[in-house]
């Protein structure tokens, strides 16, 4: 209820009309309300990387020596020097042998001294067990290439390359199409990879998806079943209607944990990186990092043999590689909180919570929603024989509002998500222009969450198919792998700023870390006008507001 003798117009002392901290603490702020990541389906997509996967192939030089042949120097005594047979040297090089009868009549075939001639390379047979393939194997891919040689006198064969060749190997490896990878016919057949969590099959992209709704892998394999049937459910959903899945569901399928998680979501953002703000004190966790713990992870599974666990937490560990792929992420969260933070003193944070909450109250589903709520516990203090409880009816009460969130540890956090909410959404709109260190060119800039481009989606799932055939090289395996090398192949694909992209974020942040800045102030309140319903929802559920 509202009293009519305490009212904005002066009457009585103003801090009667102010929500006390015993009434809002831990509050959700509207900041801590809004979620900064690719939609759901967008993140499945990057999971269908069949047609990209193919039988590594690698290309071997034939080596192929030119000889000057020295003085009384035999056949047999140049064959030793380079590891090949006397005959097969003497088949390469036909038209120079000599013919010589010694004084006992024995027949010596040989070179003549100063001659040039050609040291064979391996055989087929001797490039086959190099490589542990079979002599057909290597035939099949290189069949026009292939050479017999006959020695005249002994009459043995040797089949080989001539000179100069390449042959192609396939390693009995698999590798990324377009990086040594063999074309694969039938590809658009071909079904992605699904893995089963508990008895619940999903397809490898909707694993992806579900970096948002859990924060290890370990939670989403000890999920219930309705759960995962639940959210799986959401994701085909999305992925055929955008615009047919609210927070309200996602919050619903995860019993309030989803907004919880978006929260704390640094590891969804990038490194630090000083080239964009200055590097501050942070927890040293982004999506790089997670993604290598993840797919550290997966690759030990896979070790064991144990694939369907490798492949589902890599799974999950590509929703962060996957994150890498929005210009909204090229941003470490936690540097710009930081940076703003550091200028949001008192005065300014009075300024910003006034103007914020006057445009927001221009909306006519904020102040009429708001004003039809009251706080649930009465004010404490001795002059409240009454146990008033202040509507939320008036700009002035909802810049209290935001205030004291703030004031509140856990409210502060979240009342600081808006800024590289803010900044995020610029970027995501406006674009970066970006390249990678694997050579790939973005014709467009990358933009991001909810507007994936199909250039973006392209390199994106190049990354993905890479992370994928780490895993599925390392089963089995013996030995200790390279991890970081297997690291680098994937990370090579993801994009970073040019000097042109670092420009634009620099001149985004030095405008969105401002909380004076009229486009900070204009786009915070717009993110409150977006989410009104669902921080509404979560006051009344919490009892910290109810209907006056």
């Amino acid at each position: 209820m509202d009293s009519g003798t305490i009212n904005n117009k002066g009457e009585g002392k103003k801090v009667y009309m102010r929500t006390p901290k015993a009434s809002i603490s831990q509050m959700p702020s509207p900041a801590g309300q809004v979620i900064h990541r690719y939609e759901s389906y967008e993140h499945a997509k990057f999971g269908n990387v069949e047609s990209l996967i193919g039988a590594e192939e690698k290309k071997y030089f034939v080596k192929v020596v030119e000889y000057v042949v020295l003085r009384k120097e035999m056949p047999k005594d140049i064959a030793a020097k380079f590891g090949v047979s006397s005959e097969f040297l003497l088949a390469r090089n036909p038209k120079l042998v000599k013919t010589w009868t010694t004084p006992k009549g024995r027949k010596i075939r040989g070179f003549n001294a100063g001659e040039k001639i050609i040291i064979p390379g391996p055989t087929i047979s001797q490039v086959a067990a190099r490589f542990g393939l079979s002599e057909e194997e290597i035939l099949t891919r290189n069949a026009a290439a292939a050479k017999t040689w006959t020695d005249k006198k002994s009459k043995k064969s040797f089949q080989g390359f001539d000179r100069g060749v390449r042959i192609i190997i396939r390693t009995g490896k698999l590798a990324v199409k377009g990086k040594g990878a063999a074309p694969k016919t039938g590809v658009g057949t071909r079904r992605e990879k699904t893995v089963t969590i508990n008895g619940i099959r999903f397809k490898y992209g909707e694993i992806i998806a579900l970096g948002d709704f859990y924060a290890k892998p370990s939670d989403m394999f000890k999920a219930k079943r309705s759960e995962l049937k639940k959210l799986r459910s959401l994701i085909r959903k999305e992925a055929k209607d955008p615009s047919s899945v609210g927070t309200e569901e996602w919050q619903a399928a995860t019993k309030d944990r989803y907004l919880k998680l978006a929260e704390k979501n640094v590891t969804h953002f990038a490194p630090s990186n000083k080239a964009l703000t200055r590097p501050t004190k942070t927890s040293g966790r982004n999506h790089k990092t997670e993604w290598q713990k993840h797919h550290h992870k997966a690759l030990k599974a896979a070790k064991k043999g144990h694939m369907n666990k490798a492949l589902a937490t890599n799974a999950f560990g590509d929703h962060f590689l996957t994150d890498a792929f929005s210009a909204g992420h090229l941003i470490n969260k936690e540097d710009v909180m930081n940076r703003f933070e550091k200028v949001f003193t008192s005065s300014a944070q009075k300024k910003f919570f006034e103007e914020v909450a006057r445009q927001a109250w221009k909306d006519k589903k904020v102040s009429s929603s708001f004003s039809k709520l009251e706080t649930y516990d009465p004010i404490k203090g001795w002059w409240n024989i009454f146990n008033w409880n202040p509507n939320i009816n008036s700009a002035s009460r909802f810049a209290s509002l935001l205030q004291e969130i703030y004031n509140d540890k856990e409210g502060k956090k979240t009342i600081l998500n808006t800024v590289p909410k803010i900044i995020h959404d610029s970027l995501n709109k406006s674009g970066v222009e970006v390249a990678n260190r694997n050579g790939d060119k973005w014709t467009r800039r990358l933009t991001g969450d909810g507007k994936l481009n199909a250039e973006t989606l392209a390199i994106g799932k190049k990354a993905v198919a890479q992370s994928q055939v780490n895993v599925l090289n390392n089963k089995n395996m013996t030995g200790t792998p390279d991890y970081i090398a297997l690291f680098k192949k994937v990370w090579d694909y993801v994009p970073y700023p040019t000097k042109k992209g670092v420009d634009r974020i620099k001149k985004v942040l030095k405008k969105m870390t401002d909380p004076a800045h009229k486009l900070t102030l204009k786009k915070a309140a717009e993110l409150i006008k977006k989410q009104a319903a669902t921080i509404i929802k979560e006051l009344k559920d919490r009892k910290k507001l109810k209907v006056a």
